[in-house]
């Protein structure tokens, strides 16, 4: 009896413990707090932004998965005026349009797009008009005006044009056209013969100023001949005979030279004394004054004697 009863309690102490051991992980367990459940962001995918003839946004991001998580927007770190979803809308090809209001001046804009389970993601975007290219108008033998510009993207962004700063009479599509980037405006746009101002509009560009001018150029006038004028005569005469042959062996004999006696030449010495230079001169006068002085002394002289 003693042994069954030490077996019963051997038993006894190892269904405890196996109690214990089972017990004391679930209540550990338990107490422990729970692991965390957030997940790593994943970097976004890359993305471009511009802005839209209306003067809104567009953010594609070529990534549906992606546009659909997108939950807010900042516009220069701030918060959008209004709810996101009155500002925004995502389309299913992964595109964001964020509403011309929240784009009121001229400037440069970052654009903060945050998206669940991403990490934020930035861009900029500019609606400062850049300058256009060079451009020249020409009339056509129609009537018709071309404005060469030879650049089709900024050409395919032309959406207005004014002439001598007034609209088209008729829609921009029913006047004008625009091929292999250049610009054609109908003729019925030029109805008169003068010089026409010619204002293209494009789209994020300054507007363009062209002129063209379809006034024809007067001609120079002709002189008339007056009634009764005489033709002038040519002061040589050309030679009566003129197959008479010429005697080349003896040269004509050179006509005597006229001597004017009128005024006879200079005597030699004349023509030496003007060559004498004009400090001779001086010394000259200076001799002279003192040999006329030595005469007048030696005269009183003998004149008190």
């Amino acid at each position: 009896m003693k042994k069954e009863s030490n077996a019963l309690k051997t038993v006894f102490l190892l269904l405890a413990v196996l109690l214990l051991l089972t017990a004391f992980p679930a209540t550990a367990f338990a107490a422990w707090p729970p692991m965390s459940t957030t997940l790593i962001p994943v970097n976004p995918p890359a993305m471009t932004a511009s802005f839209k003839v209306d003067g809104s946004v567009e953010v594609k991001t070529n990534d549906s998965t992606y546009a659909q998580k997108i939950t807010n927007v900042k516009i220069n770190g701030e918060p959008l005026p209004n709810a996101f979803d009155e500002l925004c809308q995502v389309t299913t090809s992964g595109s964001l349009y964020i509403d011309s209001y929240c784009f009121q001046q001229q400037r440069e804009y970052s654009i903060t797009i945050i998206a669940t389970g991403y990490r934020n993601a930035t861009v900029t975007v500019s609606n400062i008009p850049a300058n256009p290219p060079v451009m020249a108008a020409a009339f056509q033998a129609d009537g018709s005006v071309v404005v060469m510009i030879n650049d089709n993207t900024y050409a395919q962004k032309i959406t207005n044009v004014k002439i001598n700063g007034k609209s088209l009479p008729s829609a921009f599509d029913e006047l004008c056209q625009v091929i292999n980037g250049n610009l054609y405006i109908d003729s019925y746009c030029f109805q008169l013969q003068k010089e026409y101002s010619i204002t293209v509009i494009a789209s994020g560009y300054r507007d363009a100023v062209v002129t063209a001018s379809n006034i024809t150029a007067t001609p120079p006038a002709t002189a008339t001949p007056e009634t009764g004028s005489t033709p002038s005569v040519p002061s040589e005469v050309p030679s009566a005979n003129p197959t008479q042959p010429v005697d080349n062996a003896t040269p004509a004999a050179e006509p005597a030279q006229a001597v004017d006696n009128s005024n006879p030449a200079v005597e030699p010495a004349q023509q030496e004394l003007r060559t004498v230079p004009f400090f001779i001169w001086i010394i000259i006068g200076i001799l002279a004054g003192g040999l006329i002085t030595l005469i007048v002394i030696l005269i009183m002289k003998k004149g008190k004697a």
